[in-house]
């Protein structure tokens, strides 16, 4: 079963039920990253992005991971809290061990877990929960950076566009079903 597909150079980075892949379609060569061989505790991985330098996998319980392309090296991100839904520590890592989407862009990672989201620079998280920012749902699915301060995120209750400061959610209206639009801008906190 395969959840996502990231395609750098000639190679074709692979999510699926049964860890990551990476095929060369140079050389034809696949090589599986699991539990085996990686920091995963889980196998499945729902997510990937790639570049040149480094590879991202979103991996569900077992956070984010990190593999250097030149070192071969792995970086694990865990959420501080542990497997908690409740988020003890905002900002200081990422939000949860169930990461089920992640975008790498413009020396940012855009993380998606079905507990909030996470944005990291290298240096500092941000998190983002539906109480202090405006996501529709805590559940999300996807996501997609659009540049270092904007991003798309699906969850379970609509389409969320933040643009660094202010949100546009797309949905039905939980009225009559109706397609709305709400913007929440920074004001409006």
């Amino acid at each position: 079963m395969v959840y996502g597909v990231a395609v750098e150079g000639e190679n074709v980075w692979v999510a699926t039920a049964a860890g990551g892949c990476r095929l060369n379609t140079r050389t034809g060569q696949w090589t599986l990253y699991n539990e085996r061989n990686t920091p995963m505790n889980e196998i499945w991985v729902y997510g990937v992005s790639a570049t040149p330098a480094k590879v991202y996998f979103a991996v569900w319980g077992s956070g984010l991971l990190e593999y250097d392309q030149k070192t071969g090296r792995w970086d694990k991100y865990d959420d501080p809290d542990g497997e908690n839904e409740m988020v003890l520590f905002k900002d200081q890592g990422l939000i949860h061990e169930i990461v089920t989407s992640v975008s790498f862009v413009d020396n940012i990672v855009w993380a998606a877990t079905y507990f909030g989201d996470s944005r990291y620079d290298g240096r500092y998280w941000h998190n983002f929960l539906t109480k202090d920012s405006g996501l529709p749902s805590n559940f999300t699915n996807t996501i997609k950076g659009v540049d270092a301060t904007r991003a798309w995120f699906g969850t379970d209750k609509g389409l969320a566009y933040y643009d660094g400061v202010n949100w546009a959610v797309y949905r039905s209206s939980l009225k009559d079903g109706i397609p709305e639009m709400t913007v929440r801008d920074a004001e409006a906190k």
